[in-house]
């Protein structure tokens, strides 16, 4: 949860919802770690009477109340995106953190009445619920209050989202889940006072005197909300160190189009900040260096058609292999000061274009032919020199 949170902290910190999750995963961080064993025994060591095991407990039940305030806020920008059409990212920050700053005050308040309420309890170093009494009915009463606004207020944005027309099956699965859990706590929030309520006013023992239920429930969410919130941070980790699927395919790109763009400087643009406009820039500028290089192709050579017949059976790898060997042959002419010609000849990469004209397709078609650059560039260079060397296999498909 930790390292969850810092590294959100470092590379998603940007939008108000980003910064909401962030403190959402702090207060969860201070709670749980304000219920371990080792943390209790250092502040019981080091902080006397402020380090009581019971009062530690109390104090991260205010931080659960914060988590709910900081939820609360999120919903409460989705359902004003859903009233005025307003993106989350477009909407004025300092409205939201005035109004944001609002919730933490009554969430702060709520963890107070919690800890006045529990002081009796404290007192005679029971837990809430083993002390019972009046001041556990107003103790749950603060502490749920929060958690029902929140969770009415999630019913009601994920129904509503359900219910839109443009909302895919995958988003109405996810939406309903959302709609479940939150319902889940609005039961748990009118019940958990009601049945202590019963429990005063009938003088019946309480049937969770150690609070499990409570610190379970409590564990199960902040590990629930860790693992949902981890998957985009990952994604973001990923990104920056270039392991995701962007950055692999512009390492598998860059033999082949720095030899491309080496031979046609004009083609080259400006540097792209991001690792997606990169990759778009290098898939643009290795299209643009192939259609210059059209001048100096001719048709694939026999010897290259007999010895990629010999060494292949499958028809679409020979393909493959001869539109790369006719190439990096144009290539070599270019390099070579050959005199460019207007006789039309198509280089055969085109033909292996795909149907779907779109950049993920072309993106895979020019992976696929970069995956065997360093081979047929090899091939060609040793066959200039009357020693030419078999082909070798490409790389594993999904190797950097």
């Amino acid at each position: 949860l930790l390292v969850v949170t810092l590294t959100r902290f470092r590379l998603l910190n940007r939008t108000p919802t980003d910064q909401l999750i962030n403190q959402a995963l702090s207060f969860a961080a201070a709670g749980m770690l304000l219920r371990e064993q080792v943390v209790e025994d250092v502040f019981a060591r080091y902080l006397g009477p402020f380090g009581d095991v019971d009062l530690l407990q109390q104090i991260s039940f205010g931080f659960i109340v914060l988590i709910v305030q900081a939820i609360y806020g999120m919903a409460k920008l989705w359902a004003e995106g859903q009233r005025t059409g307003v993106e989350a990212v477009q909407v004025d920050e300092v409205a939201v953190w005035r109004r944001q700053w609002l919730y933490y005050g009554i969430g702060l308040a709520s963890g107070l009445t919690v800890l006045v309420a529990g002081s009796p309890a404290r007192e005679t170093e029971l837990l809430i619920d083993q002390y019972l009494g009046w001041p556990a009915v107003i103790a749950w009463l603060a502490f749920y209050a929060p958690i029902l606004m929140c969770g009415v207020l999630i019913v009601r944005v994920f129904s509503k989202e359900i219910c839109a027309k443009d909302t895919t099956r995958r988003e109405r699965l996810l939406y309903a889940l959302n709609v479940a859990l939150a319902g889940a706590l609005v039961v748990d929030s009118v019940v958990a006072p009601l049945t202590t309520l019963y429990e005063v006013v009938t003088a019946t023992p309480t049937r969770d005197p150690e609070m499990t239920v409570k610190a379970l429930t409590f564990f199960l969410a902040t590990t629930g909300a860790t693992a949902v919130v981890t998957v985009p941070t990952v994604a973001v980790v990923m990104n920056r160190l270039g392991w995701d699927r962007t950055g692999r395919s512009i390492r598998r790109l860059h033999l082949l189009w720095q030899d491309l763009t080496d031979a046609f400087p004009d083609v080259r643009t400006a540097r792209a900040e991001s690792p997606a406009r990169q990759l778009h820039r290098m898939i643009i500028e290795i299209h643009d260096a192939l259609l210059r290089l059209r001048r100096f192709v001719v048709p694939a050579a026999q010897d290259d058609i007999d010895y990629v017949a010999a060494a292949h059976t499958d028809e679409d790898r020979r393909k493959q292999l001869l539109a790369g060997l006719q190439i990096a042959r144009a290539l070599e002419a270019k390099l070579s000061d050959v005199a460019p010609h207007d006789g039309g000849v198509r280089l055969e990469f085109f033909n292996l274009r795909p149907r779907e004209q779109h950049l993920t397709a072309t993106s895979d078609q020019l992976i696929a032919l970069a995956d065997d650059w360093s081979a047929v560039r090899h091939y060609v260079e040793t066959y200039v020199q009357g020693a030419a060397q078999p082909l070798a296999q490409p790389a594993e498909k999904g190797t950097p």
